[in-house]
């Protein structure tokens, strides 16, 4: 019996559930509680902040330290022990056993909330009240966001899509019943995880409502940009074209591809309003409150820790705005974040920067440069936004956008996910070998495997078939 309550409570806390349930626990109402059993239940089930904030929140967020644009010293490496005990350096140098068997990490709990999902999903169809298309569009958006958590969690426990592997590479379980206690949780390969994942995004994605009022909820323009990254980060830019004009539109209409003129701020609004929380009027919403299903969390970073490298802060033009979020330390030749906050998506600076590097890569040159200068003229006083003539052939141009998304998102931890995607990138064949870290003389270069976080052992002990 204990075995049975320890397990379900590391599975719950990890990554697919959030609270024990059988398959008849809603036929049974409790004193004083209401049971969900109309349309309107559901509905309520999807208005609420809890399924915006995910993940084990009081633990170490590991790919931060392996995100490729830090660098540190002797010194702030010890330093960071003093946070993140031995994992931080560990993960910072790419050793393949950084977490303790005790620990988890922030990532592995991104996908908490499916079981949610899995309830709606199961029950709302049938549900009392409500005309068939109100329904329809709850057990979409439950199916969307249920897809959306298995794909943010696979971005960082399977290795990296790649066409020609997927079917032999380790995947992850899917999670698809609300009977969390009976469901196998058998690993699958990463070719059927994403299979499953876009089968229920392209079935599910049009029949989001075009608008809504509520705060927390998914519109056709948020789940069109979820679609869009989901096919970016599998590089397939010809889809996530399609996804992304889709999205543009329906943002335009509504109004939620907003983007702040930094230049209209002084550097502590800059610094301190990096898309990073629910008031942030870039997470794809023109409401009071900000969308959605992303999750944010910040990163504190005292100093001196970890450091972004010359290369990257020399990507910024003189006058970009979004160096403010920067600063040197001790008068030292070193620049670190001042406040990071990691958004899962979809912002509009994303849809923008995404969008661009799509139309260079498939679509329109012509459309790229605009959406690019469009965009900087938003965050670099307008002489600096146009697009350097040196920008000339498709992959310059592909690059520059490449750079703008880096540029946008520099400090975050984001930059994991495009070290992952563009691995297997033919244009970044040479730059591939420059990712790594150093510390002093010493230079750590990850490999393909390093860019896959290990589940945490306190949950695969219960599954050693995930082994095999």
């Amino acid at each position: 019996m204990k075995k049975t309550i320890l397990k379900y409570l590391l599975l719950s806390a990890s990554l697919f559930c959030t609270f024990a349930c059988s398959d008849n626990f809603l036929e049974i109402k409790p004193r004083g509680k209401e049971i969900a059993s109309t349309y309107e239940h559901y509905n309520g089930m999807l208005n609420t902040f809890n399924l915006t904030l995910y993940g084990a929140m009081g633990q170490t967020a590991y790919s931060f330290y392996m995100s490729d644009e830090f660098t540190a010293t002797e010194e702030s490496l010890n330093n960071l022990l003093l946070y993140t005990q031995d994992g931080g350096p560990a993960a910072y140098r790419y050793e393949s056993n950084y977490m303790k068997p005790e620990e988890t990490t922030t990532e592995w709990g991104f996908g908490q909330n499916i079981y949610t999902y899995n309830v709606i999903i199961r029950d709302v169809m049938n549900a009392e009240g409500g005309t068939d298309e109100e329904k329809l569009s709850v057990y979409s958006e439950a199916r969307v966001m249920r897809a959306w958590l298995h794909f943010t969690t696979a971005q960082y426990f399977c290795k990296p899509y790649n066409e020609s592997t997927a079917a032999t590479d380790k995947g992850l379980p899917l999670a698809t019943s609300s009977n969390t206690m009976d469901e196998k949780f058998e690993m699958r390969s990463v070719k059927d995880l994403y299979d499953f994942i876009v089968t229920e995004m392209e079935e599910s994605v049009p029949h989001i409502q075009n608008r809504t009022n509520y705060t927390f909820r998914c519109e056709k323009s948020d789940a069109y940009t979820m679609l869009g990254m989901i096919y970016y980060y599998m590089n397939k830019y010809d889809k996530a074209l399609a996804a992304f004009r889709q999205a543009k539109t329906y943002a335009d209409e509504n109004g939620s591809s907003f983007l702040y003129n930094y230049n209209d701020y002084d550097d502590e609004w800059v610094n301190n309003s990096h898309p990073m929380h629910y008031e942030h009027k870039e997470y794809m919403r023109d409401l009071e409150f900000s969308n959605l299903h992303i999750m944010y969390f910040p990163f504190y970073v005292p100093e001196p820790i970890i450091y972004v490298k010359d290369e990257y802060i020399n990507k910024f033009s003189a006058g970009d705005r979004r160096l403010a979020r920067f600063a040197k330390v001790d008068g030292e030749e070193f620049y670190r974040p001042i406040i990071s906050y990691f958004t899962m998506g979809p912002t509009s600076a994303d849809l923008y920067t995404m969008l661009a590097e799509c139309e260079a890569r498939e679509g329109d040159a012509n459309a790229a440069r605009a959406l690019l200068v469009e965009f900087r003229k938003r965050r670099m006083p307008e002489s600096e936004a146009e697009i350097p003539s040196s920008v000339a052939s498709k992959e310059d141009l592909v690059k520059f956008a490449i750079d703008e998304h880096i540029r946008e998102w520099m400090g975050t931890g984001k930059i994991w996910w495009d070290m992952r995607r563009l691995w297997n990138d033919s244009y970044y064949a040479a730059e591939k070998a420059k990712f790594g870290h150093s510390v002093g003389s010493q230079t750590y270069i990850p490999q393909l495997d390093n860019l896959v976080l290990p589940i945490p052992q306190q949950v695969a002990d219960w599954h050693p078939e995930w082994n095999d």
